[in-house]
């Protein structure tokens, strides 16, 4: 693991020691920028939960890998 993911991973367990939702949002944050903008997310503190941390991670990974899933067209979570 790098230290930005090691990092993350850190963050992820503050919001839970759920070890499927931890592994799963490491998985889907395959960037440097991505694991950052999750950080970032987590820093904020505004809604931070399990649900939504997932939802950026999965949007930021159809984001990348799966752009026609973005029918509404929005760019930011």
């Amino acid at each position: 693991m790098t230290e930005l993911q090691k990092k993350l991973r850190d963050k992820l367990k503050t919001v839970s020691k759920d070890k499927d939702f931890i592994l799963g949002v490491l998985l889907d944050a395959e960037t440097e920028e991505d694991q950052q903008i999750i950080i970032d997310y987590i820093d904020k503190g505004e809604d931070v939960n399990e649900q939504n941390v997932t939802l950026l991670s999965v949007f930021l990974d159809n984001k990348r890998y799966h752009p026609e899933r973005n029918l509404a067209g929005n760019d930011e979570f």
